[in-house]
C-alpha cells in the first residue's frame, strides 16, 4: 500500500477526513500547519498517526510576498521529514498556493496521487485563480514551473478523485469526470461517538451556541462593530426564547484578548474550543446555531446533524464568498426544513 500523507491546518480538517482513514493509520503521516497544543487536546476517540511533522507557514510568503528564504526552509523540512522519489498519496484539503506546489514539486508528487478532502464549504463555491500569470510568474522566481488553471479545488481539471460529505453539491465547474467518495456516514458517525462519549453533559437543555469569527484580525471590521453585531445576534437568540447561550471561537480569532469580551457578554465558553461545533450539533439539548454564514451549517446538514434545531445566519462586513454562502446555506437548510432566520 502506498504511503498517505496528510496536510491539516485546523481541527476541523482533522475531523472531517481522518476519521476515513483510521483503518489505515499505520500507513498514514500527517503535517500539521497549526499549534502543536490542538493536537495535544483532540479527543482519544480521533486516532492520530504515529508521525506528525510540524511546521509553521508564514503569512508573508501565503501572501504572495516573494521570499526564496521561506520557501528553501519549507523544502528543507520536507527533504529531512520525507522521500524525494517515495510513491506518496497526498490527501490535502488544498490544491494550490505556495506551500502546496513546493510540496508538490519538492517531493515529485505525481497530479494523479493528489486528492483533495473538505475544507468548510470551499469545494462547493465556484473558486477561481485571479492573477495566473502572476502567480506563474511568482511559483517561477521559486524555482517552480507550473500552470495556474482558471478554478482551484475539485474544478481544477487536474483532479481526478477526491473526498467529501456532500459529493452531490461539489462544484466541478468542467471538471464533471471528477469521481467524489461520500464519507458522510463515517464522518457523522464519528462526530456522535466523540460527542456521546466526551460531551453530553456539557451544553443546558434549550441552548445555543454563537460561532464567532476572526473579521477583526482579519481587517474586515472594527472591533466596536463588530461587537455591536455580536451583541444584536444575543439579543435575536433571547427573543426566540432561549436564554443559556454558549461561544465557540474561530481558530484565527486573538483568544487571548476576545475570550473575556464574550464572556463579559453573558455567554459561556465552550470548554473545549479546538473542537469543531459539528460534534456539539448531535446534542438533542441544543436548539438553535448562530454563525455568520460559515461552514458549520452546510456541513452539519449535510451529516444529518440539525434536526429539530433552529439556525441564526448574521452577516459581517467584507465576507468573501457571501452570495454564494448564502444561496449555498438557504438551499440546504430550506430543503431540510430547517427554520432559519437571516440578520
Amino acid at each position: 500500500m502506498k504511503k498517505i500523507l496528510i496536510e491539516a491546518y485546523s481541527p476541523s480538517h482533522l475531523f472531517f477526513f481522518l476519521p476515513y482513514v483510521q483503518k489505515d493509520i499505520e500507513h498514514v503521516e500527517l503535517i500539521w500547519y497549526g499549534r502543536k497544543s490542538i493536537i495535544e487536546n483532540l479527543p482519544k476517540e480521533l486516532i492520530l498517526p504515529q508521525n506528525i511533522y510540524y511546521y509553521k507557514t508564514s503569512p508573508q510568503i501565503k501572501s504572495w510576498r516573494p521570499s526564496r528564504f521561506e520557501a528553501d526552509k519549507y523544502r528543507r523540512f520536507l527533504l529531512s521529514n520525507f522521500k524525494s522519489d517515495y510513491d506518496y498519496l497526498i490527501y490535502s484539503p488544498f490544491n494550490y498556493g505556495i506551500y502546496f506546489e513546493l510540496l508538490r514539486h519538492t517531493l515529485s508528487i505525481d497530479k494523479k496521487s493528489i486528492l483533495l478532502y473538505d475544507d468548510g464549504m470551499a469545494g462547493f463555491l465556484p473558486n477561481k485563480n485571479n492573477f495566473n500569470k502572476l502567480k506563474e510568474m511568482f511559483y517561477l522566481y521559486h524555482g517552480i514551473p507550473t500552470s495556474v488553471p482558471a478554478h482551484r479545488l475539485y474544478a481544477n481539471p487536474s483532479m481526478e478523485k477526491g473526498f467529501s460529505i456532500n459529493p452531490n453539491l461539489i462544484f466541478r465547474g468542467q471538471n464533471q469526470d471528477l469521481q467524489v467518495m461520500d464519507v458522510s456516514k463515517q464522518i457523522s458517525d464519528f462526530m456522535k461517538t466523540v460527542y456521546i462519549n466526551n460531551f453530553m453533559g456539557e451544553l443546558n437543555d434549550n441552548s445555543a451556541i454563537i460561532a464567532t469569527h476572526h473579521a477583526v484580525e482579519s481587517n474586515r471590521m472594527d472591533e466596536s462593530s463588530y461587537f455591536l453585531k455580536i451583541k444584536k445576534v444575543i439579543n435575536r437568540i433571547h427573543e426566540l426564547g432561549i436564554n443559556k447561550i454558549y461561544f465557540s471561537m474561530h481558530h484565527q480569532e486573538d483568544h487571548k484578548r476576545k475570550y473575556s469580551q464574550y464572556e463579559s457578554l453573558g455567554m459561556t465558553p465552550i470548554k473545549n474550543q479546538n473542537i469543531p461545533l459539528e460534534v456539539f450539533c448531535c446534542s438533542d439539548r441544543l436548539k438553535l446555531l448562530a454563525q455568520p454564514f460559515n461552514t458549520i451549517p452546510f456541513m452539519a446538514t449535510s451529516l444529518g446533524l440539525m434536526n429539530e434545531k433552529k439556525v441564526i445566519s448574521y452577516n459581517l462586513d467584507n465576507m468573501p464568498f457571501v452570495n454564494e454562502r448564502v444561496m449555498l446555506i438557504k438551499k440546504l437548510l430550506r430543503e431540510q426544513n430547517i427554520e432559519h432566520y437571516l440578520m
